[in-house]
Order: structure tokens, then sequence, then C-alpha cells
């Protein structure tokens, strides 16, 4: 009953969030290439706006399957308090200004990540640097979506010394909520 009801849900706010918008500039989506593989993470993609303490919070995610065990991407992008607004533009994971995050989880037990803490793990040379820094792109933005592009090296745990998962191409439009 639990999963049906789980279903139901994901897969309504899938169907809504998956509208066409009225700029002609598609349906709402979340892609990406991860290793040379096409992924989407289609169901239910969305983003959440938070201001809290003079700060301002993005979170960006969907879901690969309407399983609660599959495949997701999360993408982060935050303020500090009393700083720059988040505007279109992009932002690295080697600014100081913002913070950029992003989580590819695989399954349950499985998870990749990039962004400003994998950055500031590999100062003063103890973690392996980085190849291809995380990069998150904001394309357009008004209140009511979102849209950019992103890319880089995620790596499994938090650790630039474990295995890696290269992203590229990846592309999102999302409602904003």
């Amino acid at each position: 009953m639990k999963k049906t009801f789980l279903f139901v849900i994901l897969l309504a706010g899938g169907l809504f969030s998956c509208k066409k918008s009225g700029s002609g500039s598609g349906s709402y989506h979340l892609t990406a290439t991860i290793d040379g593989k096409a992924a989407t993470f289609n169901v239910s993609p969305v983003a959440t706006r938070t201001n809290i303490n003079n700060a301002t919070y993005f979170s960006i995610g969907g879901l690969a399957t309407t399983s609660p065990t599959g495949a997701s991407m999360q993408i982060g992008l935050s303020s500090r308090p009393g700083g720059p607004a988040i505007k279109v533009g992009t932002y690295m994971d080697t600014t100081t200004v913002f913070n950029v995050s992003a989580i590819y989880q695989v399954s349950i037990t499985e998870m990749y990540e990039a962004g400003s803490s994998m950055y500031q793990g590999t100062l003063g040379g103890v973690s392996k640097p980085i190849t291809n820094h995380f990069k998150l792109v904001i394309t357009a933005m008004d209140s009511a979506s979102i849209k950019g592009t992103f890319a880089g090296d995620f790596y499994a745990y938090g650790s630039t010394d474990s295995a890696k998962k290269v992203v590229a191409g990846g592309d999102f439009y999302v409602k904003i909520f």
C-alpha cells in the first residue's frame, strides 16, 4: 500500500512538472551524460528556493525512476549571508563567495559528490586534485523556473582518493517551488 501511494505521488509530481512552458523552451527535465552514458532524472524534476538570514539556497533535483531507492541527481547552490545575490551566471567549486554542491546517488548504498567541499578538501595537497572542477551555469531564472547546465568530476563518498564518475553535458530546466 505504501509503495502504491508513493508511486502515485511521484507520478503526479512528474506529470505536473513536465508541463510545457509558455516560452516554448520545452518540458521540465534534468539530464546528464555520466561516464559516457546518457542519464535522465525526469521523475519530478524540481527546484526549491529558500531564503534564511539574508542567504539564498537553491536545490535542484530529480529521480531516474519512481523507485525510492533508484538513482537521483541533486544540485545545490547557496549564497553567503549578506553576500551577492544568486543570478544568471557561472558558479564553480573553486569560488569562495558561493557554495556549489552536487550528489549523484546511484543507489541507496552508492553515491558520488562534487562541489565546493570536495575542492576545499584538496587544498593543502592532502587529497588528490580534481581534474574537472564542478561547474554550474544558470542560463535563465525567474520566479517560476530555473534553467542551466552542469558538469564535473563526482567522487565516491566525497573523497578524491576514491572512485570517480565524470558528469558532462548536464542540462536542466525545472519549476521552482
